[in-house]
């Protein structure tokens, strides 16, 4: 979906042992990873030993990405927003991280989906990390709020995974 190509820069948050950040290095000029996990980031650098265009930075995204403005061309997020306590800031901060044109891909469960619902609701009472899956709706709009237009939506598994993706900019 983010249609990358040799010249770009991915960051991928909450990127977890980096798996997508190595393949993505096949690809593009740079590829960053960044988690909140140093246990994670530890395996991400292990695993990704002999890659030179492969990054792995420890952080936070409750606080401004350490990154500066328009420093990517591309951004991804899977399986990992519900974990986010300031969602709608994550929205900006990659606005502000992307450079105009730039493309985003956030990937998670699909509120929406009656089974999701309900996983949502018993995650947020007995996991602490878990603060709430979002539907496509939230997404478009908090994307479109933080510069991006250009949307398109997909889903998968019946619906319970929502794809939402978009470009910074007019």
């Amino acid at each position: 979906m983010l249609e990358l190509g040799p010249e770009d820069t991915l960051l991928d948050l909450g990127c977890g042992t980096g798996v997508a950040v190595r393949e993505a290095a096949k690809v593009v000029r740079r590829a960053v990873g960044l988690d909140l996990s140093s246990g994670m980031i530890a395996q991400a650098r292990d695993r990704s030993a002999g890659l030179a265009n492969v990054e792995f930075v420890e952080g936070d995204t409750s606080a401004p990405l350490p990154f500066v403005a328009g420093a990517f061309t591309a951004a991804l997020c899977t399986t990992a927003f519900h974990h986010f306590p300031r969602q709608r800031t994550v929205l900006g901060e990659l606005g502000r991280v992307l450079a105009l044109g730039g493309r985003v891909v956030t990937a998670d469960a699909n509120r929406r989906h009656p089974a999701v619902f309900v996983l949502d609701f018993i995650l947020r009472v007995v996991q602490k990390s878990h603060v709430g899956f979002r539907g496509p709706a939230w997404f478009t709009h908090g994307l479109r709020t933080a510069g991006f237009s250009d949307l398109r939506v997909e889903t998968a598994w019946g619906g319970a995974y929502v794809f939402v993706r978009a470009r910074k900019g007019g």
